[in-house]
């Protein structure tokens, strides 16, 4: 789970969000996962085949990264950060809205997108 508002680029496999098959496509598709609400899971989806982007060849991975697991391909994603305008929403134009959002660069140092890495 990603709290936030971010892209998500399937680049190998299929993958569900929110009852949505997204296919590696080369499309980026627009998540808003505020934390004032239920955070969307990602999760693959159960392919037989390899589906690869062609985006993936273009990107310079880190050599440690292996796109496969034994026989199955791995499930890889893009997450960037989606500027969109809600940052500023956030100085009380809105009641209630100023906390949904995140803030800042999170682990991942994308600006306003967190992983979820367990629940309170």
């Amino acid at each position: 789970m990603v709290a936030g508002t971010y892209s998500l680029t399937p680049l190998q496999q299929v993958i569900r969000l929110l009852n949505t098959t997204l296919a590696p496509d080369g499309l980026a598709y627009p998540v808003f996962a505020p934390t004032s609400h239920p955070i969307p899971v990602i999760q693959p989806a159960s392919a037989t085949s390899r589906i690869v982007s062609p985006l993936l060849r273009s990107l310079e991975l880190p050599k440690g990264f292996r796109l496969a697991d034994g026989k199955e391909p791995r499930t890889v994603f893009l997450i960037r950060e989606h500027a969109c305008g809600l940052e500023g929403l956030k100085a009380g134009a809105v009641p209630g809205f100023t906390n949904a959002f995140l803030d800042g660069a999170g682990i991942w140092g994308l600006r306003g997108v967190q992983p979820v890495r367990k629940s309170h």
